[in-house]
């Protein structure tokens, strides 16, 4: 995933209504995008934030965030500001891509499998 990716879901916000990327929404939680995003799967995009802390104070800590590439609605996945170090929630994003395409592919074969089954319905 690439930084063209980040571009398209911060298009696809704004072009929804959305303010996730705004310059204040930004500002007011003192947040860092990344160059690019961790992943991608089907329409949904991982990538990690960071975050200041709290009214100016505190050390810095980083966030996963899910985007729906077709929306650009972008959710936390876990915790806000809940690693301590940008490797511990890459880990944990590169965790979420792992689970999901897990799950795409359970899908994708029970839609193939199930398809096969209508077919030969069909031909009886």
């Amino acid at each position: 995933m690439d930084i063209f990716a980040l571009r398209l879901i911060r298009e696809r916000n704004a072009a929804n209504g959305g303010h996730w990327f705004d310059a204040d929404t930004l500002r007011f939680f003192r947040s860092r995008l990344p160059t690019g995003c961790v992943a991608r799967v089907d329409n949904t995009a991982w990538f990690v934030t960071s975050e200041g802390g709290p009214f100016g104070r505190g050390a810095r800590a980083y966030t996963v965030r899910r985007a729906d590439m077709v929306t650009g609605h972008v959710e936390t996945e876990g915790t806000f500001r809940g690693y301590a170090t940008r490797s511990a929630a890459m880990s944990a994003a590169r965790a979420c891509v792992r689970q999901a395409k897990a799950d795409y592919r359970e899908d994708s074969e029970h839609f193939s499998n199930r398809a096969v089954e209508i077919d030969a319905d069909e031909q009886r």
